[in-house]
Parts: C-alpha cells; structure tokens; sequence
C-alpha cells in the first residue's frame, strides 16, 4: 500500500499508472462477503466485523483512486476502465463509483434542471468539447493551418463506463435485487446520459 501511495506521487507516468492498476487490484481482492457478514451467532459477528474492516479499507482505496482524476489521460482511461468490474461485482461500492464517474461527467457537461431549459438542450450538445481539449499556447498561429491540440480528458471512455455501470445496475433490478441506496445514483446517471445520447450519438 505503502508503496503505490508512493508511485502514485510518482512523476513518471508509468509509475502512476502502476499504482492505479494496483489500487484498482486491491478494490477487487479485498471484496467482503455480504452472505458472511449477514450470518448469526458469534461466528457470524466477527464475520461481520471483518466485513466491516474490509469496507472502510476500500473506502480508502476509493480516497486514492479518485486522486488519480487529477492525471494524465491515460491514467483516467484506466481508471475508467477498472471501476466497471468493481461496480459490477459489489454493490456497497456502487453510490461512492457512481458519485466519482459522474462527478467527473459534470465538470464536461451542461446539466438543466428547467424542464424549457432541458428541451431546448436536446437541439445543441450539452458536453463541453471544449473543455476535453488542450491547446499548444507556445506553437506560432499559421494562416491556414489548425493549431496542435490535445485530449486532456478522455470522455468517451468516462461515458463508456457510466453507461456499463447503467447496463449493471438496471439488470440487477431487472433480476429482482432488492431496492438500496443506489438507486438513486442510478436515476442521476440516466438523466446526465440521456442529454448525452441526444447530443449525437455517444
């Protein structure tokens, strides 16, 4: 643990995106056992503290993945990447994926609440392109020639992993899971994507 905090830290770029592999590991190892901890009896009380020490470890280990939002692309593509099994898999882990992947949609997206406001979105792209992208400032302007850009944040991927985590969530329901906190998350999610799908085909 120790160790990828420090690679994290990293100013090397492979380095960082050796931690984030590694934290996104540990999120999956360390998946506590709901049935376990649901259990009667002594035996089913120290299972459930046990439990509960595994949550709160990744809890921490969510702390550190969301750091990594701060970074290169290519560490938030892997990040995207590697929250869609957790999601999947653990469901206490749902609302805290689901408030990191859409907490970052909404720093490329308009959102109206106004129901005119909303209709009057569907005809123009709510995502803010604009912001996705980063433009060589010391490159000299040429008449004719475009200026070098690039992509700073991956989008396609975060919409990409918001989306598999909709797919997951509506085939639980779908299966009769029982109601939980997520749900939620899960109404926020459809309605951030559904101005996405409109906006041209993401």
């Amino acid at each position: 643990m120790l160790w990828l905090c420090k690679a994290m830290l990293s100013r090397d770029e492979p380095s960082r995106l050796t931690a984030v592999h590694g934290f996104l590991l540990l999120l999956h190892t360390t998946a506590s056992d709901p049935a376990g901890a649901a259990g009667g009896g002594a035996g089913g009380s120290s299972t459930a503290a046990g439990g509960a020490g595994w949550n709160c470890f990744q809890l921490e280990v969510l702390g550190f993945i969301r750091r990594s939002l701060t970074q290169q692309p290519t560490i938030r593509r892997a990040l995207y990447a590697g929250v869609v099994p957790a999601f999947q898999e653990q469901r206490h882990l749902r609302p805290m994926i689901f408030e990191l992947l859409l907490g970052q949609l909404a720093q490329y997206t308009d959102v109206y609440e106004d129901d005119d406001m909303s209709t009057a979105a569907l005809h123009s792209t709510p995502l803010r392109l604009d912001r996705c992208l980063a433009y060589a400032e010391s490159e000299p302007l040429v008449e004719g020639k475009p200026p070098t850009c690039s992509i700073v944040e991956p989008l396609p991927q975060l919409i990409q992993a918001i989306t598999r985590c909709m797919q997951a969530q509506q085939a639980s329901n779908a299966a009769g899971a029982p109601p939980g906190a997520d749900d939620a998350d899960d109404d926020t999610s459809a309605k951030v994507l559904d101005g996405a799908r409109h906006a041209g085909g993401c």
